[in-house]
């Protein structure tokens, strides 16, 4: 998309996976579009994250939480979307995903992966993604498969 001098890439995703929330309306250049909500997005995230554990998507669930997104909520439905998928493998998957080099080999900053480990590692207390890591954490000492 270009606004002006400003681009912006943008992955679109067709999937026939089923919707947790109702798409939000929208017009994109002028237009009427639906779009997944907030929370679709992040547990679309998630289950992304365990697929492919790629930076940029580690990076967006920090924006999407960072912007009032529940974790708790959106680890209770990533199951739904992906039978495979759960809270414990996440964790056991984050633990090791070697955040620093991810960041490097995508031209980011020691600085921005220092704070995305921390993301990872310290979250907020009293906060719902607090109570969620707590949950993750629960698991992430085994390996998946028990």
């Amino acid at each position: 998309m270009r606004d002006g001098s400003d681009a912006c890439v943008v992955d679109l995703v067709a999937d026939e996976v089923p919707s947790i929330t109702a798409s939000e309306a929208s017009k994109i250049e002028g237009r009427p579009r639906a779009i997944d909500s907030r929370h679709e997005i992040l547990v679309n995230k998630l289950c992304t994250l365990l697929g492919r554990a790629e930076i940029r998507d580690l990076i967006d669930v920090r924006a999407l939480l960072e912007a009032g997104g529940d974790l708790r909520r959106a680890l209770l439905d990533a199951p739904r979307k992906d039978g495979g998928f759960s809270p414990a493998t996440l964790a056991w998957l984050l633990r090791d995903l070697p955040i620093a080099a991810l960041a490097r080999s995508e031209g980011l900053s020691d600085e921005v992966g220092r704070g995305l480990a921390s993301f990872r590692d310290r979250p907020r207390q009293g906060s719902a993604r607090a109570g969620a890591a707590r949950a993750m954490r629960s698991g992430a000492g085994r390996s998946p498969q028990g």
